[in-house]
């Protein structure tokens, strides 16, 4: 039994590097703009919850690089890697939600993405959410914007507004 143990943490500890390895390649492809080989790379590590890879792949899809522009697809990566706290796919699905990209214009869920990107140290998340909040929202909206924040979050991202 000790044996198999020992094997086991050998053989998750090597599949972690592995997969760590598998995405700086996909990492690397997408910086020097090899964008099928970024797809290839990083699209079985997001099925497998990469939020880093989910990202970037509500990169690609959003922008058109290397597969056909698609906002709907790259609003499902980044809301992905959104509901693992990943500040940059928290404050893209805000935008989305704000602009109504593959998604329903919604400026309450796009305020709470902000906002939850702010959170988590994301500058543009923090624009967007004194943007908003100075400019586009009522009281009334910032409140519900918050209630709707603090249920996503107690949830595990499971409710939030979609």
């Amino acid at each position: 039994m000790k044996k198999f143990i020992s094997a086991l943490v050998v053989v998750v500890a090597l599949s972690g590097t592995a997969q760590a390895q598998d995405l700086q390649k996909g990492l690397d492809a997408y910086a020097a703009r090899d964008y099928a080989t970024a797809l290839l790379e990083l699209t079985p590590l997001a099925e497998q919850g990469a939020a880093e890879a989910q990202y970037i792949l509500g990169n690609l899809y959003g922008q058109g690089k290397g597969v056909a522009r698609d906002h709907r697809e790259s609003s499902k990566f980044y809301r992905m890697a959104a509901g693992q706290a990943h500040g940059k796919a928290q404050a893209s699905l805000g935008s989305n939600y704000w602009k109504g990209l593959g998604v329903p214009k919604d400026i309450v869920v796009a305020y709470m993405w902000f906002t939850l990107a702010s959170a988590n140290g994301n500058e543009p998340g923090r624009l967007g959410m004194e943007t908003l909040e100075a400019h586009y929202m009522s009281a009334d909206e910032i409140s519900e914007a918050r209630t709707l924040m603090r249920t996503c979050v107690s949830s595990n991202y499971q409710n939030c507004g979609y």
